[in-house]
């Protein structure tokens, strides 16, 4: 007679495959940004750096009806005046402003507060002041039918043209 051996796993050691299996699956939606991946919440607040002539990260990607905070934080020597908007107004090689202001047209305050610049002259953009050495929060709510992809960037005064690298992408969707 051949003697036969019963081999079984433990019910934890199946759990934990099971558990392993399904959070490979939901790292994978959320890295491909559909299914499980649409339903994590997302981050509230997005950290943005000013050195020189550089804005990091390159490209922002906002959610719209949703209250965004931008930690503008100026690393650099100079002050930026950084605007949001698109089809940029250009004199003298320079842009001057846009066809469309983002912050103008959106919910939007500034801590401290005196660092939101809102001209009375509306084809000069609504800027957000960063000082050197300073840290700015932007609150930022943009309504839906402003959807679609923007310049983000420093366009006005000593030396800060979009002509010289100062600028991101913001994807607002």
């Amino acid at each position: 007679m051949m003697a036969t051996t019963q081999t079984t796993t433990s019910r934890p050691v199946l759990l934990w495959i099971v558990v392993l299996l399904l959070g490979g699956g939901a790292v994978l939606a959320l890295v491909a940004g559909d299914g499980i991946g649409q339903l994590l919440p997302r981050g509230d607040r997005i950290a943005v750096e000013l050195e020189g002539y550089r804005i990091t990260p390159e490209q922002l990607a906002l959610p719209v009806e949703e209250t965004v905070t931008l930690e503008l934080a100026n690393s650099g020597v100079f002050a930026h005046n950084l605007a949001i908007g698109r089809d940029p107004v250009i004199e003298a090689g320079n842009i001057v402003g846009f066809g469309e202001d983002l912050l103008a047209v959106s919910e939007v305050s500034a801590t401290p507060s005196h660092a939101l610049v809102r001209p009375v002259d509306a084809s000069v953009p609504t800027t957000i002041s960063v000082e050197p050495g300073a840290t700015v929060e932007v609150e930022l709510l943009v309504p839906s039918e402003l959807a679609g992809t923007w310049e983000f960037g420093c366009f006005q005064g000593s030396g800060c043209e979009a002509r010289v690298g100062v600028s991101a992408t913001v994807v607002v969707e």
